[in-house]
């Protein structure tokens, strides 16, 4: 099931999946993808870039979800936080049937290192964040009440043009009081009739990791380099196979970390050195998968 770059990994404990027409009993792939506050987010997974069956803990997903029926189904969970004031903005989760993974350009590599690169840390810089964009609006509306009553200090109380400063003042009071809520309880919420400012531009950082496995993990290796010419030449590295693959590194685990330069979970088998009792942890959670075919 893993010609060239497609590669399937099968839970040692489910030999049976490709027994009985299990795909012609599957339900359809259906893409779904669930959001999840920072503050509260929990989830349990195992995203899946390998070439080995992962088995997980429980039978339920990490949003609550009933079961995949499709075999090939897992989930994945994506954060994106900001470096500047540090907010996270809720954690989204969505379905795979396959991870594509990109080869590093060397000679040799390992299905770990392709892993890595897929759950690395990434840096964006257009990234808007909302919590730095509701500070800068509230910013400028203060100025803006500011501007305001001094001009309106300068006028006849009983001319029209007066009247007219202090209906906009009110409504840049009730602009304060809303954009202030919503940075001390939820800068996600939605602020009627105000004119959101963008912020001086920030560092965010963006990652990736399993968050709920799939009975197989099929991964398909990208070996496409594209040069500045615009031509398309093919990677070769050579990418070492093992008979099992933990991916307890690559997923989440019950805790979730916010913050921007740390990864969603962890750590977990940090050291990347196999042995008999990390494989026994992992197999335990649902993180271990035996080579099934190439």
């Amino acid at each position: 099931m893993v010609s060239s770059t497609l590669q399937a990994t099968m839970r040692e404990s489910d030999p049976s999946l490709f027994n009985t027409d299990f795909l012609a009993n599957t339900a359809p792939i259906e893409n779904s993808i669930v959001s999840t506050a920072s503050s509260s987010s929990s989830c349990h997974s195992a995203n899946s870039a390998g070439k080995h069956p992962l088995r997980r803990r429980c039978s339920t997903s990490v949003c609550g979800m009933p079961p995949f029926a499709n075999p090939l189904l897992g989930m994945a969970a994506s954060r994106i936080a900001c470096v500047k004031c540090g907010y996270t903005a809720a954690i989204r989760h969505f379905t795979f049937d396959n991870l594509s993974l990109t080869v590093p350009r060397a000679r040799h590599t390992t299905v770990e290192e392709c892993l890595s690169m897929y759950t690395v840390i990434d840096q964006l810089d257009d990234f808007k964040c909302r919590y730095c964009t509701v500070a800068a609006t509230l910013a400028q509306t203060m100025a803006d009440i500011q501007a305001c009553r001094s001009e309106l200090a300068e006028l006849d109380a009983a001319s029209k043009r007066a009247a007219r400063k202090s209906a906009a003042l009110a409504t840049l009071i009730d602009h304060q009081h809303q954009l202030e809520q919503a940075l001390s309880s939820n800068p996600e919420a939605e602020l009627k009739g105000i004119k959101l400012v963008s912020p001086q531009p920030g560092v965010s950082t963006k990652q990736t990791m399993i968050a709920r496995t799939p009975k197989i993990l099929v991964l398909h290796l990208s070996r496409s380099i594209f040069l500045p010419t615009g031509d398309t030449i093919k990677n070769t590295a050579h990418v070492r196979l093992q008979p099992l693959l933990d991916i307890s590194p690559f997923s989440t685990t019950g805790h979730i970390n916010t913050g921007a330069s740390r990864p969603i979970s962890g750590p977990g088998n940090s050291s990347g050195m196999a042995s008999a009792d990390s494989y026994a942890r992992a197999q335990h959670n649902n993180c271990l998968y035996r080579l099934n075919a190439v």
